[in-house]
């Protein structure tokens, strides 16, 4: 059998070699392919194939396959590429042979006096006045994100702690980033955060995979970009972000991408900045969340490509973050839209809402806001990562009485009697206690904790009467007045040791708190005032 098969690709590939006119071309950049042979056909036969139909190929480079996905990279110096793709698909041998196109950056530089992270704020990532995604989450080390860009600054005081994992692809030297893109990119994903130094990243708990896809001049080859998906797929990211991509479509790409997806990988990829409609790989691929720019005004630059196919988009004008040599820097592009949407990405999974990236994927789309052009520009609106996170709104703290259990009674063992002699008592008159209706604050606690990027207080009422009885299930109200003047409000009942506390969540104001209970009611009693106020202060 075996001998009957390589019989008959000895004629088919006799037959093409005579009958093809190959023509020899300077235009070196094309002389890349990547072809995918039929899985019958062996490694022998494939060289055999290929020296026959590209004579003068270099054989070395045959050994350049992405393993996983089965696919050969090859160089053709001094041929017509055109011709060869398609004495090679004319062998009935190969399932694809395609140009090893090229991919580039999308982003661009801007002004670098900007220093305010602005698309944190607009994507409620971060907030200094109501809840954020970061009161929530900020994220968790077992979540990789990789990015597939330039390289990144592993030695950057932001960055360097946050590798984990880095691996070149390209004809460079080194994974470390001469150009700039990548070290940007990384640092709105997962910038080292809460350290009182630089910026701080949308999930900067999680950590970075650094594969160098692009060459220092920002392009590189899909073949590159194919075996770095493979390989931060294999490495364990739950996240890949690529700010970059090409007009071209390509089933190399294709099947890297869908590798990734069915190994439970988020891929996010930038849709361009030809503003155009027309799609741009892999952002193109379905399975992809592909990614458009808003600005400040939540308003699509013009610069931005978008249509049906662009699925979500990220703050993209002035976005500020980390580069090269340890600097940062101000850029433009769906590349620094992107990894927003890959940061709350990663924030999803370190939630744990998600069990799997079809969700993670479903979340995104569905809670992003609906801004101009939603619908139409971009398929689903504006990212937002509060509402990511479970929380349909940005709510306006208010007092939430926290249930407290009334105290469990345990029994003690009966002393045992002693016989102590005693002068004889002096006749004294025993006071009567008389039933009291009025009640009081006996006293009031107060406390704080921070949870990431906000405060909550909390505040416990005793209420008492005039003997000092504790009062069960007595109504308590009662008003916290902010720095600023802002009051909240609520209520809730006393247990029966007299207790009542109340809880406000996200404050992101320090200063001094004022806490008054305004009423206390319970049938038949009345309501003293005194000792009703109580100040906490946040340094």
């Amino acid at each position: 059998m075996r001998i009957l098969k390589g019989a008959s690709v000895f004629f088919i590939l006799l037959f093409l070699f005579f009958s093809t006119n190959l023509t020899p071309t300077n235009a070196f950049e094309r002389q890349r392919l990547l072809v995918k042979f039929k899985h019958h056909v062996l490694k022998q036969d494939r060289v055999a194939i290929l020296s026959r139909v590209a004579p003068g190929f270099m054989q070395d480079t045959i050994e350049n396959r992405i393993e996983k996905l089965d696919i050969f990279q090859i160089t053709l110096p001094n041929l017509n590429a055109s011709q060869v793709i398609t004495a090679l698909k004319k062998t009935g041998l190969v399932d694809f042979v395609e140009p090893d196109a090229k991919a580039s950056k999308v982003g661009t530089t801007d002004d670098t006096s900007l220093s305010v992270q602005w698309g944190l704020y607009k994507t409620q990532v971060a907030s200094s006045s109501a809840q954020s995604a970061w009161d929530l989450e900020t994220g968790n080390t077992s979540i990789k994100v990789a990015v597939l860009d330039t390289g990144i600054d592993e030695t950057h005081p932001e960055l360097a702690s946050q590798i984990v994992d880095k691996n070149n692809f390209t004809n460079t030297s080194s994974s470390i980033d001469a150009d700039g893109h990548g070290s940007h990119v990384s640092g709105v994903i997962a910038a080292v955060g809460n350290n009182s130094s630089g910026i701080a990243g949308i999930c900067y708990k999680c950590l970075l995979l650094n594969g160098k896809v692009l060459d220092d001049t920002g392009s590189g080859y899909y073949s590159w970009i194919a075996n770095g998906i493979v390989w931060a797929t294999d490495s364990g990211a739950k996240v890949i972000n690529m700010s970059l991509g090409g007009s071209t479509n390509s089933q190399t790409l294709l099947d890297a991408v869908n590798y990734a997806i069915s190994h439970d990988v988020v891929v996010v990829a930038a849709a361009g900045n030809s503003g155009s409609s027309i799609k741009f790989y892999p952002a193109g691929f379905g399975g992809v969340i592909s990614v458009g720019a808003t600005n400040e005004n939540d308003v699509k630059p013009y610069w931005s490509n978008y249509g049906n196919w662009v699925m979500v988009a990220g703050p993209g004008t002035n976005i500020y973050s980390t580069y090269k040599n340890g600097g940062y820097q101000t850029m433009q592009g769906t590349s620094m839209a992107t990894p927003f949407v890959s940061g709350v990405a990663a924030l999803i999974w370190s939630h744990g809402n998600c069990p799997d990236s079809a969700c993670v994927v479903q979340t995104l789309e569905n809670t992003a806001d609906h801004v101009a052009g939603s619908g139409s520009q971009f398929k689903y609106g504006r990212v937002n990562a509060l509402g990511a996170l479970g929380v349909t709104s940005s709510p306006t703290p208010s007092v939430t009485p926290t249930p407290t259990s009334d105290p469990t009674t345990t029994p003690t063992e009966n002393p045992t009697p002693t016989i102590t002699p005693t002068q004889a008592p002096s006749v004294t008159p025993t006071p009567t206690q008389v039933a009291s209706n009025v009640i009081h604050v006996d006293s009031i606690s107060a406390s704080y904790i921070k949870n990431n990027f906000s405060y909550k207080l909390t505040f416990k009422v005793k209420i008492k009467d005039e003997n000092g009885n504790p009062i069960n299930r007595a109504t308590v109200a009662v008003s916290v007045t902010s720095p600023t003047g802002i009051k909240y409000g609520g209520s809730g009942s006393t247990n029966s040791s007299g207790d009542v506390s109340f809880s406000i969540t996200a404050i992101k104001q320090s200063g001094n708190y004022t806490m008054t209970v305004t009423s206390v009611n319970k049938s038949g009693y009345s309501f003293d005032t005194t000792g009703n106020v109580k100040v906490l202060n946040i340094p």
